[in-house]
């Protein structure tokens, strides 16, 4: 298992919204990565569904969108899925957060346009499930002369 290592010029190159300098150290990206990287792990493994260039592509989504999250608050920018906008006599409104199993992480993700392409990314990677252990044709399909076995 390798450990991804932060590349801020790298992840400044591939995320304009984050290139100017005096707005985003390097320390503060690198303590966005480190706050991502507790909702997508750095380390890199043949258990996970997502590797290699994929899994470094989700944990720079995953910096980006909590940076993206932390600037807006300290903007004092509205945070939440935007549902609908007034330009005359200011008005908006948001999405309340469904309540159901998994919805929260997947509604925090749709705030920013990196954690819904993070959303899709690890959408496409478990779309196909998991697989582990035994035979497949001793899962759910009958053998060559229709046994189980």
């Amino acid at each position: 298992m390798t450990t991804i290592a932060f590349d801020s010029a790298a992840f400044r190159v591939a995320f304009p919204f984050f290139a100017d300098q005096q707005c985003f150290s390097d320390a503060t990206l690198s303590g966005f990565f480190a706050i991502g990287s507790q909702y997508v792990t750095n380390t890199d493994s043949s258990c996970y569904v997502v590797n290699g260039d994929s899994r470094v592509l989700a944990c720079n989504l995953m910096t980006a969108h909590v940076g993206f999250m932390y600037n807006a608050a300290a903007k004092g920018l509205p945070t939440g899925v935007i549902i609908q906008a007034t330009v005359d006599k200011i008005s908006v409104m948001a999405k309340s957060p469904e309540i159901q199993k998994g919805s929260m992480f997947q509604y925090w993700l749709a705030q920013s346009p990196y954690g819904q392409q993070l959303l899709a990314l690890l959408g496409m990677a478990a779309a196909g499930g998991l697989y582990i252990g035994g035979s497949p044709v001793r899962a759910s399909f009958r053998g060559l002369r229709g046994g189980f076995g």
